[in-house]
């Protein structure tokens, strides 16, 4: 990955030097395999090459405030932040799902679990002091349907009103590790 990571990295920088690069997205189950991938980072001197550390957060039926399963998601953003401290992080997917079409049955939360668990990630998000980014999976994809959309066949369901309410209330926020603005995203 980092040959791939470096090239690409110069590659957009020379076409547009203001352009925010990323890494690769990550989720997994496995703290070990998820800290591993990060520390990769810092070991092999590639921090130069992104300007943001970046995962993703699908746990599945969990809450994301629950220790139990040490996957709680101020414990995965502690995680990525102790392993790239000197860059700012964005979550660049997470969700829960409210039914089994293109996703696992295992999974399914309601609806109004849902809306509960994204106010917990956005609250939690926005409090951190190292969360520069949060984007919703996803909204309206062109399939017309998904477990995990904001919108089923283009119609707003009771989690998009919540985004929408949640985001008229907390348009952006001020991190200690960038003076810019965050916000949530979808």
């Amino acid at each position: 990955y980092a040959p791939v990571l470096k090239a690409t990295y110069q590659a957009i920088k020379a076409v547009n030097p203001k352009a925010l690069v990323g890494f690769s997205g990550l989720w997994w189950l496995d703290e070990h395999h998820f800290r591993s991938f990060y520390k990769y980072f810092a070991d092999n001197q590639l921090t130069e090459y992104f300007d943001f550390a970046n995962f993703h957060y699908y746990p599945c039926s969990g809450s994301p405030l629950d220790n139990s399963s040490g996957l709680s998601f101020r414990q995965v953003l502690s995680w990525v932040h102790e392993s790239v401290p000197s860059k700012p992080v964005w979550m660049t997917e997470f969700g829960w799902t409210v039914s089994n079409h293109s996703q696992s049955g295992k999974c399914i939360v309601s609806p109004a679990k849902q809306a509960e668990y994204m106010a917990d990630v956005f609250d939690a998000a926005r409090t951190s002091g190292v969360m520069n980014r949060v984007f919703w999976y996803t909204i309206n994809p062109p399939w017309g349907n998904d477990g995990m959309s904001l919108t089923k066949y283009e119609v707003p369901t009771s989690t998009y009103h919540a985004y929408q309410k949640y985001t008229s209330q907390y348009p952006a926020w001020k991190t200690d590790d960038d003076d810019t603005s965050a916000c949530t995203s979808m």
